[in-house]
């Protein structure tokens, strides 16, 4: 698994051709390019399967808009779990239901 995840197109495409998961946290809900990136985080999730995609928050870091600028929490991941449902053009509920078979298939836990 790739722990949030702000790597190049080429880093991505190696990592999910070796078969990790990537870590999408709550900077995906920032704009723009970040400093030292070449790609913008949202272009990096919709070049990444939805079966290769884990949803973090990072707490008490990268607390998603709108929220950022206050102490980011393990329950703002649904935040970032539907951020990037809209951007991959599903729905929410289909798309969490993934997300827990990706959670279950890295930690070998059944939820």
């Amino acid at each position: 698994m790739f722990h949030c995840f702000a790597g190049s197109k080429k880093v991505l495409k190696t990592a999910l051709d070796l078969g990790f998961y990537i870590g999408f946290d709550g900077n995906i809900t920032y704009k723009g390019i970040a400093p030292g990136e070449t790609v913008e985080l949202s272009e990096l999730v919709k070049l990444t399967s939805a079966d290769r995609i884990l949803v973090e928050t990072d707490s008490p870091f990268l607390t998603p808009i709108p929220l950022r600028g206050i102490r980011n929490e393990p329950k703002n991941v649904i935040i970032v779990g539907e951020y990037i449902a809209s951007l991959k053009g599903v729905g929410i509920h289909g798309f969490q239901k993934q997300i827990y078979s990706n959670f279950e298939a890295v930690f070998k836990i059944k939820i």
